[in-house]
Order: structure tokens, then C-alpha cells, then sequence
């Protein structure tokens, strides 16, 4: 049965959803606006022969939800820190769009904790890991309404934001 797990690092609480398993650790990292729970349907299978980990990334889920730094560096550093503080020996990342992109560039700084590195629906860009994103990602998540009205203020938000389309309630 999954567990939570929580960490601190450099005083920003982080959040790890355990499913368990024995063997090889897999390292789930969601994408932007995700969560671990995500991951659920997979580790159902894979923690037969794995064991299986779901980080919270900062500013998500039950992780820290407004931490002081949300650039690259401070993604990569608690990945690090959650392989090395959690994970039995050498991970394979796994990660969807930024959390994907996260992976990539934990396994070009710190190769000695990853075993395998899968992404999904992630690429690398111009840009990455520079300040610009960092600024924008954070700027994007601090203008969400929270605490959350309503399904239709946050319908729309977006549609205002983003010219999404929103379902009626």
C-alpha cells in the first residue's frame, strides 16, 4: 500500500509518494500542475519487480505549494536529494514534460544516481535551465486563483489566460 513520505531540503518540505515494491527504485517526476497520485496506475503493475517512488515536485501537491525558488537548479537539487536520501543505490528517472525535462538534466549532473532515464512528452529547448523559464514558470503558477473559488472561476481563468475552451459544469 502507497505511503507519503516527506523530506525537507534547504528548508523547503517535499512530499514523496512511496507505492513500495522490491528491486531496481523507480523515480517518478510528474509534469508542470501534475502530482504523484498520477503515477498510481502504473505502479500498480511495476512495483512487482521495482521499487517505486513519486516525488511531489515544489510548489505541487502536498509538497511546499510557495516556495521561494522554483528554478531548474532547485528542481534538480531535490531530485538529487530524494535519490540519494531515498532511493537504494542508482534510480531510473522517469518523467512527463517538465518533469521530463528535470530527469534530463538530473541524469547529465549527477549520472552516478540514475540508472535509466525515460521521458515523456518532454524535449529539451532553448532556454531550459536559464532564469527567463524559472520567472515564467513562477509567474504562471503564482497568478492561479487560490485557494480555488470554483470550477467556474478557474474555467474561466484558463479561458481568459489561454483562450482554452472550458467544459460547462
Amino acid at each position: 500500500m502507497a505511503h507519503w513520505r516527506k523530506l525537507e531540503r534547504d528548508g523547503v518540505g517535499l512530499s514523496i509518494l512511496d507505492f513500495g515494491g522490491d528491486g531496481p527504485s523507480v523515480l517518478f517526476l510528474h509534469g508542470l500542475a501534475g502530482h504523484a497520485g498520477e503515477w498510481s496506475e502504473t505502479a500498480s503493475w511495476l512495483t512487482a519487480d521495482h521499487r517505486v517512488l513519486a516525488l511531489e515536485a515544489r510548489g505541487h501537491g502536498r509538497s511546499e505549494r510557495r516556495p521561494q525558488d522554483l528554478a531548474p537548479e532547485a528542481q534538480i537539487a531535490d531530485v538529487a536529494f530524494v535519490l540519494t536520501e531515498v532511493a537504494d543505490g542508482p534510480a531510473a528517472l522517469v518523467g512527463q514534460s517538465l518533469g521530463g525535462v528535470t530527469a534530463m538534466l538530473v541524469a547529465a549532473r549527477h549520472p552516478e544516481l540514475v540508472s535509466a532515464l525515460v521521458m515523456a512528452d518532454a524535449a529539451a529547448g532553448e532556454g531550459v535551465t536559464g532564469g527567463q523559464a524559472a520567472t515564467a514558470v513562477g509567474d504562471g503558477l503564482g497568478s492561479w486563483p487560490v485557494p480555488v473559488p470554483s470550477y467556474q472561476a478557474v474555467a474561466e481563468y484558463f479561458r481568459v489566460r489561454f483562450g482554452a475552451r472550458a467544459a460547462a459544469v
